[in-house]
């Protein structure tokens, strides 16, 4: 009896992460995309500290390299135990909940 309200709370618990993951990916990728959005405003950024020092730029490059690397490895892959991975998905979360909240509160007013 114990074991089945434990995987009840398991699964509840899976599909409300899944939830919110899919929230903050949506709401970040709305942030991101739209109209004078967060690309437009990093894209300009870049241009403009890639034009005036270039050197600037190679941190960026080689922390964006480092995450593909660990990305084309698997080393973001949920469930695997990696601090990277798990930090990852509850920032999603975390995105998530913001995104639901500010969604509820805009209609609420």
């Amino acid at each position: 009896m114990a074991s089945d309200s434990r995987n009840l709370l398991e699964t509840v618990w899976s599909y409300i992460a899944f939830a919110l993951m899919l929230i903050g990916i949506v709401g970040l990728s709305f942030q991101f995309f739209r109209d004078d959005g967060w690309a437009e405003q990093i894209i300009g950024k870049v241009w403009e500290a890639e034009t005036r020092n270039p050197l600037l730029m190679t941190p960026v490059i080689l922390g964006g390299a480092w995450v593909l690397l660990l990305f084309f490895r698997g080393g973001l892959v949920v469930g695997k135990g990696h601090p990277l991975s798990d930090a990852f998905v509850y920032l999603l979360m975390v995105a998530g909940g913001w995104f639901l909240y500010q969604w509820l509160s805009s209609g609420a007013a």
